[in-house]
This record gives structure tokens, sequence and C-alpha cells, in this order.
């Protein structure tokens, strides 16, 4: 069943059988066969914001980590403490993503976290974060988008 069916959400609930809450605004995703809130759609098709200050779901363009995390373009930034600086490209360091400035900065550096000194451990690498357009795709696996 495609995501432009009109089948209608009581028919869908007879068909699946699954005891469902209404839906507020009477759309929803469909993964694995299941109808789904927009938010559990996106956590079960992986398709989740993972900066920590935002967690929600990523429909239009996505920034991919060379780790395969997914951000919303403008949240995937440089992780040292204050700043702010968009990643295009960046420098992974004891599995933190940095701006070239910071990844070069001295071994041993105050990261502005309470006045704690980071002591970097490995070396740098740089990686180039992938960016794909996740509308309308249905990208992940199971899901099969909005219905």
């Amino acid at each position: 069943m495609s995501c432009t069916s009109s089948i209608s959400l009581q028919h869908w609930q007879i068909l699946t059988q699954l005891p469902q809450k209404p839906f507020p605004d009477k759309t929803f995703y469909v993964f694995d066969g299941k109808p789904l809130c927009a938010y559990h759609y996106h956590e079960e098709n992986d398709s989740l914001c993972a900066a920590a200050r935002c967690g929600q779901p990523i429909e239009g363009p996505c920034a991919v980590s060379h780790a395969g995390d997914r951000y919303h373009p403008h949240h995937l930034l440089c992780e040292f403490a204050g700043c702010r600086e968009k990643l295009d490209e960046y420098w992974e360091v004891d599995g933190r993503m940095l701006c070239e400035r910071h990844a070069n900065m001295p071994k041993v550096a105050n990261d502005g976290k309470k006045g704690e000194e980071w002591i970097q451990s490995t070396r740098a690498k740089k990686r180039v974060t992938r960016f794909i357009d996740l509308a309308g795709t249905g990208v992940g696996g199971g899901g099969s988008g909005l219905m």
C-alpha cells in the first residue's frame, strides 16, 4: 500500500486490527504496515535529528555524519563549547565533531565547560558531511511515508 492511497484511518484500523489512539490532525505515517504519528515514524525510520538539543523529525534536507547520525543541516555544528560553526566538513577528534580551528588546537585546551581541560588523545581525522533530502523518500527500510 503506497502513501498516496486514499484509505481512511478508520478503514486502516479495521484492516490492521490494531487499537490506536486517534491521530489529532487525521494524518499518520506507515512503517512496517503500522500507522504511526510523525515522531514515532521518524524514530522507527532513524530520521530523528541526532543533535542533543533537538531530537525532532527530519523531513527534507538532512546532514549525515561519517557515523551515519542524521541532523537538520543547521544543527550539525562544531562540538567545542561556544563554537557555532556549521560543519560541511569536519574533523573527528576523540569522537567529537570539530571545526578545523578547534581540531588543530594544542593537545591540551580549555573547552570552556566549567573550566575543564580537554586533553586530545587521538589524532584528528578529516570527515565530510553527506547531504541528502528525506522529503517523501520513505528512507529507512520499513517506512512508506505520510498518509
